[in-house]
């Protein structure tokens, strides 16, 4: 959970509500929950035929999304971000 984030107020259950952007976020006391429409979350586990997925493939394009997404919240262009890696220490 982000320690910055400010909690909402608490439902019957005891969860408190976020909201994040568009994201709906609930928490329990150990774990979160992202709410999101059925159809997108259906669109999200449906597998293909044969029900396999490339993990590699997987990998590669969660890697990916995570990259894109610090990249963007860091707001530094692709550029930005070579440089500073080029100098940064191994």
């Amino acid at each position: 959970m982000d320690p910055a984030r400010e909690e909402g107020p608490a439902d019957s259950h005891g969860s408190n509500v976020y909201e994040d952007e568009e994201d709906w976020v609930m928490s329990k006391p150990s774990r979160e929950y992202v709410l999101i429409p059925k159809d997108e979350y259906e669109a999200l586990t449906k597998l293909p035929d044969g029900g396999a997925v490339d993990a590699v493939g997987y990998a590669r394009a969660s890697l990916a999304r995570d990259l894109l997404a610090a990249r963007k919240a860091a707001e530094l262009t692709q550029a930005e971000l070579a440089k500073r890696l080029h100098e940064a220490p191994l």
